[in-house]
């Protein structure tokens, strides 16, 4: 079982990122696990923000049963194979378009738009959703570790009206 625990920090108790107890995690999980793993203790501000969320994700790579569940629970970070439970938002899409999200390479947002990444359930809780979102995406390189405040959250609020929106739109032509 992948696991890393970014022990206690100055601003905050510890955050663990692992796999689910006794599971094997298929190439999408481990490359999730990684990533997260590697991005949060980097950045203490994303690890921050992790501990606040509580959202539960599903991806399913198109075109396969490949599929993982991402849980964030406070203290720690759970990762595990499949759609397990019942996800606050299910996304899917092919499995480069994923990937290219992770690194910061696709905007979520864009590619939904355009019809390359679809969600499957209408998200139970939006805002914490794009949170989810927006820790998921690595910054561009040679990117300051903290945007500037005033036109970031001028941004971020101009995506979250898009991605209502989008997703709007998505229930309205279902």
């Amino acid at each position: 079982m992948a696991m890393t625990d970014t022990s206690e920090t100055p601003n905050g108790p510890s955050l663990r990122v692992c796999g689910r107890e006794g599971q094997r995690p298929n190439g999408l999980a481990n490359m999730v696990l990684q990533y997260l793993e590697q991005d949060l203790a980097e950045f203490e501000h994303k690890a921050q923000a992790a501990r606040r969320v509580r959202c539960t994700i599903g991806m399913q790579v198109q075109g396969t049963p490949t599929a993982i569940t991402v849980s964030f629970l406070g203290d720690r970070i759970v990762v595990e194979n499949g759609i397990a439970g019942r996800p606050d938002l299910v996304f899917k899409g092919p499995y480069m378009l994923l990937a290219d999200i992770l690194c910061g390479r696709a905007n979520p947002f864009a590619a939904c738009l355009r019809g390359r990444l679809r969600f499957l359930s209408v998200p139970r809780r939006p805002f914490q959703a794009l949170k989810v979102l927006r820790l998921l995406k690595v910054a561009p390189q040679g990117v300051l570790e903290r945007a500037p405040e005033g036109k970031g959250r001028l941004v971020v609020a101009g995506c979250v009206v898009v991605a209502l929106l989008s997703m709007v739109y998505f229930v309205m032509t279902r």
